[in-house]
């Protein structure tokens, strides 16, 4: 555990104060390199979906999410326009807060798929979803575009991070080491 700044310690009190009026479990104190991690949401993404982006997930993505800690692998098929670029978004985003050292890659046949699609969601949820409002400022995550969320990338740390790969260069992929890594 990294040790905290008095500043830090403020914003931290702060986002315990405020989850607790919100009736929102408390942030984990563990944080790495400034950002906090939520353990208590590790073997719970619907609820952290639900709890600091304010989604509401359908029973098929609930079931994919909850899949990403029951299963290895996880796949949804479904039509254009149901939801699945939202899933990926939301379980993107989980990964990056609630494990301390964490790579996700998002892969996609097609660059289009990460630049048109699945990265403008994950953006798109970053800044508050449907509503523009969610709980991840509350929770202590501050995201500064440029610094950490770029077009196809969000960089906490040097191994908490996630970013857009195409699956046709299996190169980029086999060079990703991290404690834990989702793709």
């Amino acid at each position: 555990m990294t040790q905290l700044s008095v500043t830090e310690k403020q914003k931290l009190l702060a986002a315990l104060v405020r989850a607790k009026e919100l009736g929102l479990p408390k942030p984990s104190l563990e944080r790495t390199y400034g950002f906090p991690v939520l353990t208590d949401y590790q073997k719970n993404p619907a609820g952290f979906v639900e709890d600091v982006l304010c989604g509401e997930p359908r029973s098929f993505q609930r079931d994919a999410l909850e899949g990403l800690i029951t299963h290895e692998k996880v796949s949804l098929r479904s039509p254009r326009g149901c939801g699945k670029s939202v899933t990926a978004a939301w379980a993107t985003l989980w990964a990056l807060c609630c494990f301390p050292a964490v790579v996700v890659a998002t892969t996609a046949l097609a660059w289009r798929q990460l630049s048109e699609m699945l990265w403008p969601e994950i953006h798109y949820w970053v800044r508050g979803g449907p509503t523009g409002r969610n709980n991840l400022e509350k929770f202590g995550f501050h995201f500064k575009d440029g610094e950490h969320l770029m077009a196809t990338r969000l960089r906490l740390a040097a191994k908490r991070e996630a970013l857009a790969i195409t699956a046709t260069d299996p190169a980029r992929i086999e060079g990703i080491h991290a404690p834990l890594v989702l793709y």
